[in-house]
């Protein structure tokens, strides 16, 4: 922004701190021009690029099925696809500006012909598989690695606790029902005829009324 409007700024870019590399790249050249399409094709330079385990320049390497072209970043910060990763030749490049990834709207130059031609049409997409639009958090049980057994131990540490809890807990109640609880204990109106205090042999905790109203016989 300035002069009270936006200017383009090449030199500029947004770049993520920990980048997610896609797994494979489709280069497609959609323009009309015959010439560019032949020069491509002869090249080898379209079709599919899968990541590789080696890296330049601290990123990953893309390769092409069943051809020697090469997808991947230079030290200068271009993207660029070239038959060798170890020299800065290049068949066709784009001014990446450091980006982790090849930037979707700009756009690639062609360098076999005598000029540098700005290839239109030509674009580098990532491929997105369903478990990359939609990444698990947690690994299944059945996917575990051997010998990776730090979940188990955490799940089964998490149980352990919360029974030892369930136990203390109940033991704790019921303890405090034992001891707190009142027994209720009969009492016995042994005034039932007016008569003598009533003995009940039958219940050594019964409370005996002595209150004869009426006296004893």
């Amino acid at each position: 922004w300035q002069d009270h409007k936006w200017n383009p700024n090449t030199n500029l870019s947004v770049v993520p701190r920990n980048p997610v590399y896609p797994t494979s790249y489709t280069v497609r050249y959609q323009g009309q021009d015959q010439n560019i399409m032949d020069t491509l094709q002869r090249l080898n330079v379209l079709g599919d690029y899968t990541k590789q385990s080696n890296t330049h320049d601290n990123v990953p390497v893309y390769k092409t099925e069943g051809s020697e072209m090469n997808l991947f970043r230079l030290s200068t910060g271009n993207w660029v696809i070239s038959y060798n990763v170890k020299n800065s030749e290049r068949q066709l490049y784009q001014e990446s500006n450091d980006s982790p990834t090849p930037v979707q709207n700009k756009p690639w130059k062609l360098t076999v012909t005598k000029d540098e031609i700005v290839v239109g049409g030509f674009s580098v997409t990532p491929i997105i598989t369903d478990e990359e639009r939609n990444p698990k958090m947690l690994k299944d049980v059945g996917e575990l690695e051997a010998g990776d057994s730090t979940p188990i131990l955490i799940v089964a540490i998490i149980v352990g606790v919360l029974t030892t809890t369930t136990v203390v807990a109940i033991s704790a109640f019921c303890l405090k029902k034992r001891f707190c609880r009142k027994e209720e204990q009969p009492k016995i109106d042994e005034n039932w005829y007016y008569g003598d205090d009533y003995d009940d042999n039958d219940n050594d905790n019964a409370i005996v009324d002595d209150n004869d109203y009426y006296g004893s016989i």
